[in-house]
C-alpha cells in the first residue's frame, strides 16, 4: 500500500505458494507467485548429488546454480530460500543477534514440540533493505529510500531433540520512506505467511525435464 508515493499511490496484493519435498539429502521446490498485473510465475529448484539446479521460468531451461555438501541438504535449503541477496551471511548475522521473544510447549501429531517466537526487528534488517533497494528495487530511478521495520516476528514450531521444524509463521511490517525528483512519500508493506512440514519416507519425484 502506498500513500503519497512520488508519482501517485498504489495498492498491490500478491500471493506466493510453494511445495517442497526433501528426502535423503535430495530436494525439489516449486514456488508460484501471483501478482494482479502479471501471469503466474513459477520458479523450480532441485538439489541432488551436491549440486543445486534452478529452472528459468521464461526459458524453461535448468541450469546449475550452486553446490552443497552431498551429506547435508540443509545447505541447499538455506541457499534456495535466500538466493540472490548474498543471504547466507545475512541470515547468520541476523539469527546470531536475534531476540527470543517467547517459548512454549505444544503438541504436533502426538509429538512434543516447542513454539519459539524470534524477534528480528532490530538486527540490521533495515540496513539490508536499504542496500537491496539501491541496486534492485529502484534501479536508475534517482530515488532514495529509508526503511523502518515496525514488526518482524518469525515463529517456529520445532522438535526439541531433532530440530525438525513442523511449522514456520512470518509476520513482517515495514515502512519505506521514498523520495525522488517528484516529491516524497511513504509505502507501508505487510508480509505474512505460514509453512508446514511433515516427515516423509517417499523419494523425491523430480520433473521429467530435469536429467538426474
Amino acid at each position: 500500500k502506498g500513500d503519497g508515493v512520488p508519482g501517485g499511490g498504489i495498492i498491490i496484493d500478491s500471493e506466493m505458494s510453494f511445495t517442497s519435498h526433501t528426502y535423503k539429502n535430495e530436494m525439489y521446490v516449486k514456488t508460484t507467485t501471483l501478482l494482479p498485473f502479471a501471469p503466474p510465475t513459477a520458479v523450480e529448484v532441485a538439489a541432488f548429488d551436491g549440486a543445486i539446479y534452478i529452472k528459468d521460468p521464461s526459458l524453461g531451461i535448468w541450469t546449475m546454480a550452486g553446490a552443497y555438501d552431498p551429506e547435508n541438504i540443509a545447505e541447499a535449503s538455506a541457499y534456495t530460500g535466500i538466493q540472490g541477496m548474498n543471504g547466507m551471511a545475512l541470515q547468520e548475522e541476523m539469527l546470531g543477534t536475534a531476540r527470543i521473544a517467547g517459548v512454549e510447549s505444544v503438541q504436533v501429531g502426538g509429538e512434543k514440540a516447542l513454539r519459539v517466537t524470534v524477534d528480528l526487528a532490530n538486527v540490521g534488517f533495515e540496513e539490508a533493505l536499504q542496500q537491496f533497494s539501491a541496486t534492485d528495487l529502484l534501479p536508475e530511478s534517482g530515488a532514495s529510500m529509508s526503511a523502518t521495520v515496525d514488526r518482524f516476528l518469525v515463529i517456529y514450531v520445532v522438535h526439541p531433540e531433532t530440530g525438525f521444524i513442523f511449522q514456520t509463521n512470518l509476520d513482517l511490517a515495514v515502512t519505506l520512506d521514498v523520495s525522488d525528483a517528484t516529491g516524497s512519500g511513504q509505502i507501508d508493506m505487510v508480509l505474512t505467511g505460514s509453512a508446514a512440514a511433515h516427515r516423509t519416507t517417499e523419494p523425491v519425484q523430480f520433473p521429467s525435464d530435469l536429467t538426474k
